[in-house]
């Protein structure tokens, strides 16, 4: 209020000095110059000059020191939120998994579901797209992390060929597919296989875990396919027998006890977090269009779907909190795009939403 009220002072002064200025050039003028004045009055005439001159420039000089903008002088404190506010937006926020893994086996569906935000519900009926095995597979598995061993994952798989796929050290993000020697298991392939065709510069990297076929069955499966899907050794391929011995699970247990995989095909998406983004049962990606759009939900996408958990599921845990909402889901509606898995002794059955 101050400097409006000095500002307010100093602006008459200026504009006073500008009209005292000028009268005395027009006195000067309509008296014939300074040199016809005497000495006393050029000397009124120079200072009376001098005054108005200190009050234009008085006036422009208060004006400029207070009204101009200046930018605030930086702080130690200010120095110390502008880098933590640039570290917050350039750096990526290390995610921490909200959902215990005893919660992810045991949880209802319901109570999965209830630690979602009400865009993660939405976004799971949409990339369910009706399918209650789709949406309990997704639920299951979407927020887990391998960076902790709280997931209780086998983190190595040993494939066919002798490679060990590190899942907790790929950087690049992984597309797990469980599958099985059936026709569906073949499109969801042969759909995988075209998209890094035609993304030479943008391929996915993904492995083919066969949870009840052993190595002869797999071969025979690739030579009915190969031409479709390419040939055994040009994938990444994971049997029932190509797995050490010196595991803690079978390849049939990791399918079912570590991703509760109930069906084939089934599959997964781990990004480059190491956590798994987006997972699907059956034919939901078995078109391109469809496939583009789960990849680039599961990798591309600033906000993960996992970004959508708010918080840790609440039940009662001294109750018998069985998945029977779950099983009561994997178990009815089944169609024929989806086969239930089954160990290698007993054949599979038709099944699926």
């Amino acid at each position: 209020m101050n400097k409006i009220i000095l500002g307010s002072l100093f602006a008459v002064i200026s504009l006073g000095g500008l009209g005292f200025f000028i009268f005395i050039i027009r006195s000067l003028k309509s008296a014939g110059g300074f040199g016809n004045l005497t000495v006393p009055s050029k000397i009124i005439a120079v200072l009376m000059t001098i005054v108005s001159l200190i009050a234009v420039f008085a006036g422009g000089w208060f004006s400029y020191t207070n009204f101009s903008y200046k930018p605030p002088q930086q702080t130690e404190s200010t120095k110390q939120l502008e880098d933590q506010i640039k570290k917050s937006t350039t750096e990526d926020k290390e995610y921490a998994q909200l959902i215990s893994t005893d919660d992810y086996y045991n949880a209802t569906i319901k109570e999965l579901l209830s630690a979602y935000s009400k865009e993660g519900v939405s976004s799971i009926d949409n990339y369910s797209q009706g399918s209650e095995k789709s949406k309990a597979f997704i639920l299951r598995n979407v927020g887990r992390t391998y960076k902790t061993q709280e997931g209780l994952f086998t983190t190595d798989l040993k494939t066919v060929s002798g490679e060990v796929v590190h899942l907790d050290k790929d950087k690049k993000g992984r597309v797990l597919i469980f599958a099985d020697d059936t026709e569906y298991s073949a499109n969801i392939l042969k759909t995988f296989r075209k998209y890094n065709l035609d993304h030479e510069n943008s391929k996915i990297d993904y492995t083919i875990i066969f949870p009840t076929l052993d190595g002869s069955k797999v071969a025979a499966f690739f030579t009915t396919y190969g031409s479709e899907i390419g040939g055994i050794d040009e994938n990444s391929v994971v049997t029932i027998d190509s797995q050490p011995n010196s595991v803690n699970q079978s390849i049939y247990g990791i399918a079912t006890q570590e991703y509760n995989v109930t069906d084939l095909p089934s599959y997964l998406a781990i990004d480059s977090n190491g956590v798994i983004s987006l997972a699907g049962v059956g034919s939901l990606v078995d078109s391109d269009e469809k496939l583009n759009s789960w990849l680039e939900s599961a990798f591309n996408n600033k906000n993960k779907l996992y970004n959508e958990i708010k918080k840790g599921v609440d039940r009662d845990k001294t109750k018998d909190s069985s998945k029977s909402e779950t099983d009561t889901n994997s178990a009815e509606n089944k169609s024929s795009s989806e086969t239930t898995v089954a160990p290698s002794s007993t054949e599979t059955t038709s099944g699926g939403n």
